[in-house]
């Protein structure tokens, strides 16, 4: 009888010990799914951060451009004020 008490005790607390390591997976397995998540959000920002470079890139080629269309058509005005006056206005150019 003690020793079917005895190996009632072992077999219970040999599932109390597979119970902890079953939680302890678990446990870790929901820390590896929030890593996940974390990892994935930070691919998703570093995504964005890019975009928004390359937004900034294209925004400054962009001013850039306008910019040199502004000094050409400033240019082409001069010349035409050039052609018109015969020269007579270079100086003021």
């Amino acid at each position: 009888m003690w020793q079917e008490l005895e190996y009632r005790i072992d077999v219970w607390q040999e599932l109390e010990y597979r119970i902890d390591v079953w939680q302890e997976l678990e446990y870790r397995i929901d820390v590896w799914q929030e890593l996940e998540y974390r990892i994935d959000v930070w691919q998703e920002l570093e995504y964005r951060i890019d975009v928004w470079q390359e937004l900034e890139y294209r925004i400054d080629v962009w001013q850039e451009l306008e910019y040199r269309i502004d000094v050409w058509q400033e240019l082409e005005y001069r010349i035409d004020v050039c052609r018109v006056t015969r020269g007579a206005h270079i100086e003021h150019l």
